[in-house]
């Protein structure tokens, strides 16, 4: 039922498949403890948990990355050799560091994401024995909050790092490059499940962004850079009256 409902091409006007209050005792008189509610609401994206079991009404113009069948369970041995990865590093606070491997193949991309509530040098070696296990090439992040402590220090590890200076709004960079291949997106199995809740959780007021800051930065990179030839469309979300610097 739920994957003829997911799969009917009038997926977006119909109404989601949803559930009574599993709050109430169900008709056989079972009561879910506080723990199990908070362990049905951890297994999915608080919107799908929103919209299903709390019955409310989360407007389709925010939701801009809904997860289709089969986008979770790709191959990561289709990761090998990707010609970059990216981070998006936090230095403290609320913020997480996200990491991403990206790889296009046969019109799919390809895609790894890690995501660590911690500061990024504490994963730094992590990210490393990921970037070799693949045989990524160069690690790519950017230097506005670092001003290139983080490509020195990777670069003082043996890696090959690229820092650059991020310019672009981040709403716009991600509900335009991110959004463009959305559909082509396949996450690998390892993938965490908080970086993929992160990611179909964006919107304008979300309030961690991390992985698909990564993600979408790292398509830019690799699809859209202006010496790749490849035209970005005017979207509702890049036209110019609403692009910010």
């Amino acid at each position: 039922y739920l994957t003829a409902a997911t799969t009917d091409p009038n997926y977006e006007h119909m109404v989601f498949p949803g559930m009574v209050y599993i709050s109430f005792p169900a008709e056989y008189g079972t009561i879910y403890t506080r723990r199990e509610l908070e362990d049905i609401r951890d297994s999915m994206v608080p919107s799908l948990f929103s919209a299903n079991y709390e019955l409310k009404h989360i407007p389709a113009e925010n939701l801009l990355f809904i997860l289709m069948p089969g986008q979770t369970d790709g191959d990561p041995e289709m990761l090998k050799n990707a010609p970059s990865c990216h981070i998006d590093a936090a230095y403290g606070g609320a913020d997480s560091t996200a990491f991403t491997i990206a790889q296009k193949f046969n019109g799919k991309i390809y895609v790894l994401g890690k995501l660590w509530n911690r500061h990024v040098s504490d994963v730094t070696d992590e990210i490393i024995a990921l970037k070799r296990r693949f045989l990524c090439g160069n690690i790519r992040c950017e230097n506005n909050a670092d001003h290139g402590y983080l490509v020195l220090e990777l670069q003082r590890k043996g890696e090959h790092a690229i820092d650059y200076p991020e310019d672009m709004n981040k709403f716009i960079k991600i509900s335009t490059y991110l959004r463009l291949e959305w559909k082509n997106i396949v996450f690998v199995r390892g993938t965490d499940e908080a970086y993929i809740k992160q990611v179909t959780d964006f919107n304008e007021e979300a309030e961690h962004d991390d992985a698909p800051d990564s993600l979408a930065s790292i398509i830019r990179e690799q699809w859209y850079r202006q010496d790749a030839g490849k035209k970005i469309p005017t979207t509702y979300y890049n036209r110019p009256k609403v692009v910010m610097r």
